[in-house]
């Protein structure tokens, strides 16, 4: 396996932050959620063809039989590792007909606007 993007996972702010983005997704009605997080299933890995680096998705689910991938902004992810990751999720996005859809907790929202927009990668924020 590659190398993995090792989030701050055990901060409070991304523990809130994860949780908000489950709760939100369960509101609006997604299903099959599986999540790199604690009691849900963790979403199966995915290997860049290009780079053989294996990235595994913040959260994946289910709606109207299609696939979406989401993300959970962090400042400090490494930046190289996190342009393959999302670009990579972008593609996967399309090529499954669903969405990439980035949740940025308040203080990277500005950053993940600037990021996505410097690096071309299409996908939509949703602010929490």
């Amino acid at each position: 396996f590659g190398p993995m993007i090792k989030k701050n996972r055990e901060s409070k702010a991304f523990i809130d932050a994860f949780e908000k983005a489950l709760l939100k997704l369960k509101q609006v009605g997604y299903t099959d959620i599986k999540a790199d997080y604690e009691d849900f299933e963790r979403p199966p890995g995915l290997i860049n063809q290009r780079t053989q680096e294996t990235f595994t998705p913040d959260i994946t689910a289910m709606s109207d039989e299609r696939k979406h991938y989401f993300e959970i902004s962090q400042k400090n992810d490494p930046l190289d590792l996190l342009v393959s990751k999302w670009k990579l999720l972008e593609s996967m996005a399309k090529m499954r007909n669903g969405t990439f859809k980035i949740f940025a907790p308040k203080g990277t929202i500005k950053f993940t606007e600037q990021f996505i927009d410097k690096y071309n990668i299409k996908a939509e924020i949703i602010r929490i």
